[in-house]
């Protein structure tokens, strides 16, 4: 519901999260969490992916090393169950990315791709 799609590419569009923050990779991190909650549990795919996915490219290009992703994923996350997600209507996701954050905390590099 965020996409517009036409034949070449695909471009991004959130205005909810605008201006939240200029934290490296909160937009790949948001998308990548969009789309391992929209797929479902038969699609062929895992937050993991969708996240190692969404992030690599970029990282690549700016020469910023995959060691780094976890400390970023963490401010995204850290950001995510602050204030926006306390109401009522996103409690169930609250709870996604609290499941989210146990597991970076407990495992780094499961999201990316080690």
């Amino acid at each position: 519901n965020n996409l517009i799609v036409n034949d070449k590419k695909i471009h991004v569009i959130d205005f909810e999260d605008f201006g939240i923050t200029l934290l490296p990779f909160y937009d790949e991190f948001t998308l990548a969490l969009s789309l391992a909650d929209q797929a479902g549990e038969h699609a062929n795919t895992s937050i993991a992916r969708e996240i190692d996915e969404c992030t690599k490219y970029k990282a690549e290009k700016l020469g910023i090393k995959r060691e780094m992703m976890p400390g970023l994923l963490l401010c995204h996350l850290l950001i995510r169950l602050g204030e926006w997600s306390m109401g009522e209507s996103r409690k169930e996701y609250r709870q996604k990315l609290m499941q989210l954050f146990d597991d970076l905390m407990s495992n780094p590099n499961v999201f990316f791709g080690r």
